[in-house]
């Protein structure tokens, strides 16, 4: 049976994705927006981000753990399902900002060679497939770990294989590091991932078993949250740090939110279906997540222009842009390529 909590998880946590990317342009404006406006993001960014890319991972992690993997058939399943994506937005993207932002052909080329190469992505939230891709690599290995399966001489050959890639990386990194301001990092995280990956597998089939009320997790959920939007702020004031504590990588309220919500849903209509208008907008919600940045450029030119009040403007842009890209999808799922890259 396919769960209602499920589907109806994904599909808020893609719109609280196009609310992240919505709120960020305004979120680094303090001091050039009104404070109560700031102070109204600043809360949008923390709730979306209490969601967002950390539950898409353990709901994968949910879905996919546990389950009896053949592991030439998972790669490729998976790789007919992600590469496809990979290269085809990569390069629909590439060509965005050639056409869009004046980047030259020579940025087009690079973008698209060792830009990909280097940052693992052509445009900011592509980042996710590529660090996906890594995450499917380990699966077959996690989840062996998880049941308690013997590893086979074969299991580890292809490990092996996986950490010298992984090596390699980490060696170019560090060449890249001695010449260029930053190093590779792009390739590091699936293994912030990875925790998020196998914490949805053991939440959502224990979820009954962790002797936490509701309540409690909500009320703890609202006053993690009130702490963490009102070090944002502080933070943000006196010029502490330019990013939000949620968004950052690793933080303890990144992992501990997404945790509640993910445990508060899985006890939510645990029994039952999912029906078909659910199905059909959690399958959108990957096509919404790849396509939406391309949505989102187009509609804030005109709702900047047309809405003057700040909070307004947001709250239509993410609805418009949730509506176009849900439709975008459709269309695009129509034909067999527009579902093999959505």
């Amino acid at each position: 049976m396919r769960a209602y909590w499920i589907d109806l998880l994904r599909f808020l946590s893609g719109v609280l994705v196009i609310s992240i990317h919505t709120c960020v342009a305004s979120w680094v404006s303090y001091g050039q927006i009104p404070t109560f406006d700031w102070q109204i993001i600043n809360i949008f960014m923390s709730i979306s981000m209490s969601w967002g890319v950390p539950i898409f991972v353990m709901i994968s992690g949910y879905v996919i753990l546990g389950r009896d993997i053949d592991t030439r058939k998972f790669y490729v399943s998976k790789a007919k399902r992600l590469i496809p994506a990979l290269l085809f937005w990569s390069i629909f993207y590439s060509l965005f900002n050639y056409f869009f932002f004046d980047n030259s052909l020579k940025d087009l080329m690079w973008e698209l060679t060792i830009g990909l190469f280097l940052s693992g992505k052509t445009y900011y939230h592509l980042w996710y497939l590529s660090m996906f891709i890594w995450l499917i690599a380990v699966t077959p290995f996690i989840n062996k770990w998880i049941k308690a399966e013997k590893i086979t001489l074969a299991d580890l050959k292809i490990v092996f294989i996986i950490c010298c890639c992984y090596m390699l990386f980490n060696s170019l990194s560090f060449v890249k590091a001695a010449i260029t301001p930053s190093g590779i990092e792009w390739y590091n995280s699936f293994a912030l991932n990875l925790v998020y990956f196998i914490a949805g597998y053991y939440i959502g089939n224990n979820s009954k078993e962790i002797n936490l009320s509701n309540r409690f997790l909500l009320t703890t959920y609202f006053i993690l949250l009130s702490i963490a939007t009102l070090l944002n702020y502080v933070a943000v004031r006196e010029g502490i740090i330019k990013d939000n504590l949620i968004l950052g990588a690793g933080s303890i309220f990144s992992f501990v939110l997404p945790a509640i919500v993910f445990l508060v849903f899985s006890r939510y209509k645990a029994n039952v279906a999912s029906t078909p208008a659910m199905k059909l907008l959690s399958e959108l919600a990957l096509g919404m997540y790849l396509v939406h940045p391309f949505v989102l450029y187009f509609i804030q030119k005109y709702t900047n222009i047309l809405i003057s009040n700040l909070i307004i403007d947001i709250i239509v842009t993410i609805t418009l842009t949730t509506l176009t890209s849900i439709i975008a999808i459709i269309l695009l799922r129509k034909m067999h390529f527009g579902r093999l890259i959505t």
